[in-house]
């Protein structure tokens, strides 16, 4: 059916309130001028809208079914007086190209990083700049140096095998010994 993600008790006033807490990644495509719409999951299996929609719709209603009602009665908490939150968190990755985006109404601090074709990545400007694939575990993280660093040509290969599998990977890009950025590289 669902679970809770959590039931938070305010101290000061007792009230409870279930917070929905999500954490995705998004990369922005430009083909609708509607920016909620613009945020795709970089394999283009989900987005922020049907996510959103699905948090409205079908997560937080659960909490109205018989066995939710009975379990939060088991808890001495009264469905009617329970509040709804979400925390909704992100990393945004924007098109290569872009330097930088107004994404209002959205949080334009949570841009983590860019995206771009493989047709574009076979560019000579990627040639010789160093790169690591992180796992999906280490997609959180923010990019370190202290990983071991491979190049262009030792890439490509691990890239084209996920591409070809429907996935596409995340890349940390060494553009300079003080500077690295995460970049998709898509299948689409």
């Amino acid at each position: 059916m669902g679970e809770i993600d959590f039931l938070v008790q305010n101290v000061d006033d007792e009230m409870y309130t279930h917070v929905e807490l999500t954490y995705k990644f998004y990369v922005l495509r430009q083909d609708t001028t509607i920016v909620q719409h613009q945020l795709i999951g970089p394999n283009q299996r989900d987005s922020f809208y049907a996510k959103k929609e699905k948090i409205f719709n079908h997560q937080i209603p659960l909490l109205n079914t018989p066995e939710a009602i009975s379990v939060l009665k088991e808890l001495n908490i009264d469905i009617s007086e329970l509040r709804h939150q979400v925390c909704f968190k992100c990393q945004l990755f924007i098109p290569y190209e872009v330097e930088k985006m107004d994404l209002a109404p959205f949080n334009s601090e949570c841009i983590a990083g860019r995206w771009i074709t493989l047709r574009k990545f076979r560019s000579s400007n990627f040639l010789k700049l160093k790169y690591y694939l992180p796992t999906k575990s280490e997609w959180l993280l923010e990019p370190s140096y202290e990983v071991a660093w491979l190049t262009y040509n030792e890439v490509l290969g691990f890239i084209s095998n996920r591409l070809e599998d429907g996935n596409s990977p995340m890349l940390w890009v060494k553009i300079e010994e003080s500077k690295i950025e995460k970049l998709f590289i898509v299948w689409w």
